[in-house]
């Protein structure tokens, strides 16, 4: 068992009526920040701590929750997987606002989800945004109607709806209505509140196999089945996930008949957003030991060869789980029941696999004469690995939601 923790703060209209929740990161039940991992994790964590955790319908008590989305949250479709009339999605202020973004924006704005940009400050680069999005967050903290006049005037023309974010006191309210907002939120109203709910906690190592699984498309429905048969935590998400809103489904038969419905696209991105944020959202040593291994990951996929991809990926995945697990690496092979040629790798560098996880690691030390003798034997140099890395370390970087190199 965990606990699934989310806070609330609520967003209040002219009359001073609810119309909305923002959802905020915490991460532990007593705290009353957001603090810890980069937003990207605590985006996506709060997603599935509010989805697969508690419950939208909770949190949001029949309006709609406003969730902070990353870029590549954004880029990679994960509004999806919500129900439109359920959320506002909200750009964070560390984005980029690139040709993928707004293309993604405008996708999204069609299918008819409402998007805003939190912690709005004017700069030209947002126009193609301001053209899409229906709502615009500025913090009116310590500002002055000087100061905050210039941006609505900037604003007005695009004739997006204006939510005054950290509004202290009555006067501050008074000068935001005034100016011409007409959504509210801040301390004034109420302080975020934090709510916690008892949940069934998917195993990390089953979240793992069970996304390598779905990536790869040679593997049956069946083993897929089994797999999420195996941990109690997973059964119990995949239901939440197929019984949202978002999905339309009701009526669960049985975990197969659950699978037809929610698709593999929409199982591997929830499965993703559960793996990173549960990984992801450790400490500093934790996030850069699961950074390593993605790159592991994403290298030994793509230098191996014709069939053996998928389970190279396997294999540099799980090369560090005993480090970040702290537990013996013979048990972690035990308890996953992974096949002969995966667990020979891992425990004794042996097999094709074996051999090729040696030989990253040789890579990331700098042993460039045992990087070109252990590669040799499957007709692999230095040179392969040196052209493959820095796309498996991108790839890494970008699975984890960073912006850049740490």
């Amino acid at each position: 068992m965990s606990d699934a923790i989310v806070a609330r703060q609520p967003i209040f209209d002219l009359a001073q009526k609810v119309v909305g929740f923002e959802l905020l990161y915490r991460h532990t039940a007593g705290a009353t920040v957001a603090a810890g991992p980069s937003s990207a994790v605590m985006a996506s964590s709060t997603v599935v701590q509010a989805v697969l955790g508690i419950g939208l319908d909770r949190l949001s008590e029949g309006e709609r929750a406003w969730l902070n989305f990353s870029r590549e949250m954004i880029v990679e479709r994960a509004w999806e997987l919500l129900d439109p009339r359920q959320v506002v999605i909200e750009l964070l202020e560390t984005l980029e606002p690139d040709e993928a973004v707004v293309a993604a924006v405008a996708e999204g704005t069609k299918r008819g989800y409402t998007f805003a940009l939190d912690d709005f400050e004017w700069d030209p680069k947002w126009i193609p945004l301001l053209q899409l999005v229906r709502l615009v967050k500025v913090d009116v903290l310590g500002r002055t109607p000087a100061e905050l006049k210039p941006v609505v005037k900037a604003l007005m023309p695009y004739r997006v709806t204006l939510l005054a974010e950290r509004v202290e006191n009555g006067d501050v309210l008074e000068m935001c209505r005034k100016l011409g907002f007409t959504l509210f939120q801040g301390f004034f109203f109420r302080q975020p509140q934090t709510l916690t709910r008892r949940d069934l906690r998917a195993d990390e190592l089953n979240a793992l196999l069970l996304l390598d699984l779905v990536r790869d498309e040679r593997t049956p429905t069946p083993q897929i089945e089994a797999a999420i048969k195996r941990d109690p935590g997973l059964t119990l998400k995949l239901l939440r996930i197929v019984n949202s809103a978002a999905m339309g489904f009701s009526g669960i038969e049985s975990i197969p008949h659950a699978l037809r419905l929610i698709g593999r696209t929409a199982l591997e991105r929830w499965l993703t957003l559960l793996v990173v944020a549960s990984f992801s959202g450790g400490g500093a040593a934790q996030r850069e030991l699961f950074k390593l291994s993605l790159t592991r990951a994403r290298l030994m996929e793509q230098v191996s060869r014709g069939e053996d991809r998928a389970t190279g990926f396997l294999v540099g995945m799980f090369s560090l789980l005993h480090v970040m697990l702290q537990s013996p690496m013979r048990d972690l092979v035990s308890k996953l029941k992974l096949s002969d040629a995966v667990s020979l790798a891992l425990l004794d560098r042996q097999g094709p696999h074996g051999t090729l996880l040696a030989a990253v690691e040789a890579y990331e030390t700098g042993e460039w004469q045992l990087v070109d003798d252990l590669a040799a034997v499957d007709r692999r140099t230095l040179a392969d690995l040196a052209a493959a890395y820095p796309d498996a370390l991108a790839w890494a970087i970008e699975q984890m939601g960073s912006s850049g190199l740490p």
